[in-house]
């Protein structure tokens, strides 16, 4: 195998973590926004983000603080 092939795979795999980690972080903000917003119609989004268990544990834990704060005192 050529020693440039090997790096450029090496490099757009570091590429991919880098945008993927970028996207996770954006989502967690997201979820912390909704959650400061207090919109009832962040729900079902929030909701759907929490019981999806291929979403990223952080984004999952930000989505339930978002649905806390929406609900408020109970």
């Amino acid at each position: 195998m050529n020693i440039n092939y090997l790096r450029f795979w090496s490099l757009l795999s570091s590429l991919m973590s880098i945008v993927y980690g970028n996207m996770i972080y954006s989502l967690f903000q997201v979820a912390y926004v909704l959650g400061q917003l207090q919109d009832k119609e962040a729900t079902s989004a929030l909701t759907s983000t929490l019981k999806n268990i291929n979403e990223h544990p952080m984004v999952r834990h930000e989505a339930a603080e978002a649905l806390g704060s929406i609900a408020g005192e109970v």
